[in-house]
């Protein structure tokens, strides 16, 4: 597998990489050396047996930075490789090879591991369509046409692809929509995200609203910025204590414009 910087690539190129084989069991010291610059860990559950919650912590360390995550098995042993795997690492190493059969073994366990995930993520995707549908019909059930405007206004913390969808999911459902969500959600360890979206149907729009507009002016309240389409815009911030005044800003800004 490829890791966040292009390990295999960059093989193909010829490339330095820097490589740490890894046997300290504290999330820290994987940190420190993505930190530091090195390009793959390698961790060496071979000779020292970590345990599921051990490693599951040096991956997401090292993946902050972009570090490019190995594990180093303990045998080819179909099911333990492709319990590792799922951990999110990015590859593995497995030792002793001695035959093409263990080779093949190895490799069918990974094979095997990607496929159960391919299906794993088809029936995430489709219980997550479920889930905006349901919340959509809820949505358009509670909130009435008021001044002109079918406003829905608030803040989340689902994913902003979960707010994209489901802005558009009601879009669909009123030419009279205003859709402005706030959404804050964990993109790394110890960041937290503001995200503002504003999506707006025909008849707001044909009124002169700009969503990019809106967002743009909305988002320096929580020292970010964005833009987008004239019915569907998106920002992004630093600062999550400004997302309700951004928020506020932007129902504003669109209430001023519909008549």
């Amino acid at each position: 597998m490829i890791g966040k910087n292009n390990i295999k690539k960059r093989l193909k190129n010829d490339d330095v990489i820097v490589s740490v084989m890894l046997r300290y069991p504290v999330a820290a010291s994987a940190e420190i050396l993505a930190m530091a610059g090195v390009d793959m860990l390698i961790i060496d559950n071979e000779h020292y047996p970590f345990d599921q919650e051990t490693m599951i912590n040096l991956v997401r360390a090292a993946d902050v930075h972009g570090a490019t995550t190995i594990v180093r098995v303990p045998n080819c042993e179909p099911n333990r490789i492709a319990q590792i795997m799922d951990y999110g690492v990015d590859g593995i190493m497995v030792p002793s090879i001695d035959s093409y059969e263990e080779a093949l073994q190895v490799v069918q366990a990974v094979k095997k591991m990607l496929e159960s995930n391919e299906t794993l993520s088809k029936e995430v995707e489709s219980m997550r369509r479920e889930q905006v549908a349901q919340w959509a019909d809820k949505i358009a059930a509670s909130t009435p046409e008021r001044h002109g405007m079918q406003l829905f206004a608030t803040q989340t913390d689902r994913r902003p692809d979960f707010v994209k969808d489901l802005a558009y999911n009601l879009r669909q459902r009123s030419p009279r929509l205003v859709f402005v969500v706030g959404s804050v959600w964990a993109g790394k360890p110890t960041r937290v995200i503001p995200t503002l979206t504003v999506m707006l149907g025909d008849e707001i729009t044909a009124c002169g609203v700009n969503a990019g507009a809106v967002v743009r002016e909305a988002a320096k309240l929580m020292q970010g910025g964005g833009g987008g389409q004239a019915f569907f815009a998106t920002a992004g911030g630093k600062n999550p204590d400004g997302l309700q005044a951004a928020i506020d800003k932007a129902v504003e800004l669109i209430g001023a414009q519909v008549k």
